[in-house]
């Protein structure tokens, strides 16, 4: 489930970043499509559900630890 999530935002920031998507806010101020792709992903991946909190196997920094505690 977890790649469905990823591919998801993937997906949507591609579609948004590339189709050419703004926000016209006002005359002077407008949210670009690599802006608003940025929001969008960033959005997505804090509501979505199945986000891992910590990424990788966590091995570097029990090597750092061990590095310390043999001084």
């Amino acid at each position: 489930m977890s790649e469905n999530r990823n591919l998801v935002i993937a997906s949507v920031i591609l579609v948004i970043g590339i189709g050419g998507a703004f926000i016209e806010i006002t005359d002077d101020l407008v949210i670009p499509s690599m802006a608003l792709a940025t929001f969008i992903g960033m959005f997505l991946h804090a509501i979505l559900p199945n986000k891992d909190l910590g990424y990788g196997n966590g091995k570097l920094f029990d090597s750092m630890d061990e590095d310390n505690t043999e001084e």
